[in-house]
């Protein structure tokens, strides 16, 4: 996690036998907090990683070392899966983060999250506390603890690894989430976000998405706020073409865009 390591004037990193290493930071990301550490060492064995997303309801185990108990490990489920709006992130971030009820504290930010195969499917990121009511990344748990999902993780890292930045797809759209009673204005009855305004420059404009048009589904996966859209889209390298659907006076209509 890039909040471990900010403005550290030193790094050092520790295995399991004892040994240590220096490290140096090669690429940070403050939307996800995630950074990319590369220590020179040969022989090293990467966990594994998970070939699906994990699921509510799995057995999972956190590692780390909360409170300096090193390489500890703790047990819990998937309490659900695709928590935004937490307020982790800086404005502008991305949140999709797994809930889990395996004990994180502090001294876990940015150990893994496996399943009961050990494969890492998330990267332990902070917990809620009833503190001031609010959440915070170093108070004692809870009963809930938020992982970045492996897919965030991976792709944000590959890119800070070539080319020291990430890019994220854009559709040029400003957007607002569709209450139940905004809904009912435009005669729709279901989820999605609406198009509050295109920028005629953009690529959703270009493509035909208009004002008052609401997405509800991006290549087949369906679409319910505003943070979930804008997350999935910047997932998506810049020029990358996504299928959106989107519904116009009770017309679903389909557009390919090429995103920005």
């Amino acid at each position: 996690n890039l909040h471990v390591v900010l403005n550290a004037h030193r790094i050092n990193v520790r295995f399991s036998d004892g040994s240590e290493t220096k490290a140096k930071i090669i690429g940070e990301d403050e939307k996800t907090d995630v950074a990319v550490l590369k220590v020179d060492l040969k022989n090293l064995h990467p966990a594994a990683r998970a070939t699906r997303p994990v699921e509510q309801g799995e057995i999972v185990f956190a590692f780390g070392s909360p409170f300096k108990f090193e390489f500890s490990m703790s047990q819990g489920i998937v309490s659900a899966t695709n928590r935004r709006g937490l307020g982790l992130s800086q404005w502008g971030g991305y949140e999709n983060f797994i809930q889990t009820d395996a004990a994180i504290n502090p001294g876990n930010s940015g150990g893994p999250l496996t399943n009961v195969h050990g494969e890492v499917v998330g990267m332990n990121t902070a917990i809620a506390t009833t503190q001031r009511g609010q959440l915070f990344r170093e108070a004692s748990f809870s009963g809930l603890g938020f992982a970045i999902p492996v897919e965030m993780v991976e792709y944000v890292a590959d890119q800070l690894i070539q080319s020291g930045q990430v890019p994220r797809g854009y559709l040029g759209v400003f957007i607002a989430d569709l209450s139940l009673a905004m809904a009912q204005t435009f005669h729709y009855n279901g989820q999605g976000v609406l198009v509050d305004w295109p920028s005629k420059d953009g690529p959703a404009f270009k493509a035909g998405i208009r004002r008052g048009d609401i997405v509800v589904k991006v290549n087949r996966r369906a679409i319910g706020s505003i943070a979930e859209l804008r997350s999935y889209v910047a997932s998506h390298a810049p020029g990358s073409v996504l299928q959106v659907q989107a519904v116009r006076d009770g017309e679903v209509l389909s557009f390919d865009i090429k995103i920005g």
